[in-house]
């Protein structure tokens, strides 16, 4: 599998895009063991391991954060966060790139994962499955309680349901704005670009080069009525949409990066 997607790579990203492979299960071990031990004083330090853990990846990898929008970001508050989904690189990235505190959902099979799952499972995230309506919706509700009565933390959720395999903006899901308008938060939207390009789906080697991350402006729910959640579902996705078609939105990957891992703000 690999030598088909490797064939016309220049050797030196594909040994570094397998150097991150090897870095990255090495790493999970170490991180989650220190997730685990610090939540159980304090999910923020744990968070904070999360934080450093996601920008070593980005850095091993050559991948440049460039992060716009952070001033939409207003302190003390938070936020349903609610964005496009390109890569397994886009929780990394907005993790390194946001000063909010993120539970995240996955699919549960990654819980099962040895460090991996038990790290994830000690800060507190959210496992989903897929194959069971009913437990989706009680992990939505859930997730929503947990929001209301929890001061820092924030969430952030794809509605898309899965990675874009071409980079296009697939259809919203009205399921993951159960959690939305229970919780009540108002939503930041997010646009992800160039994630797909660095790390594509069908593949398990991040190649160096630019993600870019913009926060646009929060969406305050509490004046939308409550009975209308397509109409909601189609507000985040028209906005996120209309910035992705924007003249000189795009980003590609393979940018020579400016300081590998760090955000370029304001660029």
């Amino acid at each position: 599998m690999f030598a088909s997607q490797n064939r016309g790579q220049r050797p030196g990203i594909v040994f570094r895009g397998y150097l991150t492979l090897a870095w990255t299960f090495l790493s999970t071990g170490v991180y989650s063991l220190g997730c685990i031990a610090v939540s159980l004083f304090s999910r923020k330090a744990g968070y904070a391991i999360g934080k450093l853990w996601s920008r070593q990846i980005l850095a091993v990898g050559g991948v440049t954060l460039n992060v716009r929008g952070l001033e939409n970001i207003a302190p003390h508050t938070k936020y349903s966060v609610l964005g496009n989904h390109q890569s397994n690189l886009d929780i990394q990235s907005l993790i390194s790139v946001t000063p909010l505190y993120l539970y995240f959902m996955a699919k549960k099979e990654l819980f099962s994962i040895p460090f991996l799952g038990w790290g994830i499972r000690a800060l507190g995230h959210f496992a989903i499955d897929r194959s069971n309506a009913r437990k989706t919706f009680m992990t939505f509700s859930e997730a929503a309680e947990r929001l209301k009565r929890t001061p820092h933390m924030s969430m952030v959720l794809f509605p898309e349901g899965t990675r874009s395999a071409d980079g296009t903006l697939g259809e919203f899901k009205q399921g993951s704005f159960t959690v939305v308008l229970e919780a009540g938060l108002p939503i930041l939207p997010v646009v992800i670009q160039g994630a797909r390009e660095v790390l594509p789906k069908e593949s398990l080697l991040v190649r160096p080069g630019t993600i870019a991350i913009t926060f646009l402006k929060p969406i305050d729910i509490s004046r939308w009525p409550a009975n209308d959640k397509a109409g909601l579902v189609q507000h985040v996705r028209e906005a996120i949409r209309a910035f992705l078609e924007e003249p000189g939105a795009e980003v590609h990957a393979g940018q020579s990066p400016q300081g590998a891992g760090q955000p370029a703000l304001g660029a």
